[in-house]
Order: C-alpha cells, then sequence, then structure tokens
C-alpha cells in the first residue's frame, strides 16, 4: 500500500532537502530514542486522510539499512496503516553515540510535552553535557542550564528546575542551602575564580584589577 505524500520539502529545517522513497522495512526504530510513542491511532488517521505532511529523517547504517533520528510516531503509524514505500530525509550518520543521542533529542521536541517528559529531556541533555564537557568540547564559560535552555527553549532557572526536583509538578523545592550551593557553583563555572557564599551574601574573589575587569565584563558591567 502506498501513500500519499503532501509535501515538497522539509518544513522543520526551513530548507529544502532532498526527499528519497525507502521501503520502511529498510528502516528501524532507534534504540537510543525515548520519547513517548503515544497517539498512534489518531496520528495514523490523519495520516490516511490527510497525507504525511512531514518526512522520516534516517540515516544509513548498511545496506538496505536505515535508522530513524526523527518520526518514531510518524512512522509507527505507517506501519499500522500497512504502508510500504516512506518519504524520508537521509541525513548524514553520527559520528558517536553521543551525537547520535544530541540529534535525536534535539529532533524529537514535541508540541505538547509533558512536564515528566520535559524533566527526561533535560535528564539527558545533563548526560550529554558533561561528556562533551569532559571532552572540551563545551566554550569555556558556558553554564550547564544555559546550554541545556538553549536546546529545549527554556531559560536556565527553568532548566533547573527539571533537573533539581524528582517530579517537575511539585511545588517542593531544594532547600536555600543547596540552590545557593548551585549557583555559587554556576559562578565559579562561568567566572573562573572563587565564589563563596556566606549568610545570604556571595563573595567574588579577585587577585589583581585585570581579573577584575575580566569579571566585569563577563558579567557585562562597566
Amino acid at each position: 500500500m502506498g501513500v500519499l505524500i503532501n509535501m515538497l520539502n522539509d518544513e522543520s529545517a526551513n530548507t529544502v532537502q532532498k526527499i528519497s522513497v525507502l521501503d520502511i522495512d529498510e528502516i528501524s526504530p532507534n534504540p537510543l530514542n525515548h520519547a513517548p510513542i503515544i497517539n498512534i491511532e489518531e496520528l495514523a488517521a490523519a495520516i490516511k486522510e490527510n497525507g504525511l505532511q512531514n518526512p522520516l529523517h534516517v540515516y544509513k547504517k548498511g545496506n538496505h539499512d536505515y535508522v530513524l533520528i526523527n518520526g518514531e510516531r510518524r512512522y509507527s503509524a505507517l506501519k499500522l496503516l500497512d504502508i510500504d514505500e516512506v518519504p524520508v530525509i537521509i541525513k548524514p550518520s553520527p559520528a558517536s553515540e553521543i551525537e547520535e543521542k544530541l540529534m535525536i533529542l534535539d529532533a524529537n521536541a514535541q508540541r505538547d510535552e509533558t512536564p515528566e517528559y520535559k524533566q527526561q529531556r533535560a535528564k539527558e541533555y545533563e548526560e550529554i553535557y558533561h561528556h562533551l564537557k569532559a571532552n572540551n568540547m563545551i566554550p569555556t564559560g558556558t553554564l550547564k542550564i544555559d546550554w541545556i535552555g538553549t536546546h529545549m527553549g527554556l531559560s536556565g532557572r527553568q532548566v533547573q528546575r527539571y533537573l533539581k526536583k524528582d517530579n517537575p509538578k511539585e511545588k517542593k523545592s531544594q532547600s536555600n542551602e543547596e540552590y545557593y550551593a548551585d549557583l555559587a557553583e554556576d559562578f565559579r563555572s562561568k567566572l573562573k575564580t572563587k565564589v563563596t557564599f556566606k549568610k545570604n551574601s556571595f563573595t567574588i574573589g579577585f587577585k589583581n584589577e585585570q581579573e577584575l575587569n575580566r569579571i566585569l565584563e563577563i558579567l557585562d558591567i562597566t
């Protein structure tokens, strides 16, 4: 059974990209993708009525062997509809598992994410951040919460809440001491100098005027 291809380009990338057609049996779900696969019946009905609006994104693993990067829900819906051939955009193969995880997380942001899934994504990004930082692949001075926030479209404070809470819906927050200790660590990481917290105040250390000017420049204070 074929499928109506109702698209001309990959709208998510906002650029025209080559669309290929593959046998659906040549495509495999990605075991690194932990996004929830939900509402498949509704999606299948929409595809049956309106056609597939966006292609699947895959990379080539071997001869007639492709792995999904983006489109697990669409893939599941197409399988449910017994579709034989599907439109895809073939992406370059990731150089490492970490790169593949990052590609998947960036590609699979959902419009109606639950707080639980946002927390899960934040923690997966956190693992990737630590790996990249350990391998000197994060720009100097880049805070973890800001790096994750850029990928998730959230503020640093929003990211921090998802990373710190067992349940994002809970109103209970971390203690003031834990919060300020984390904040001091963020300052130390960003400013590359000694930062201490005591009695509701932060102390930023510097050795000379040159170092003070460097800190003021980072903080955008003139």
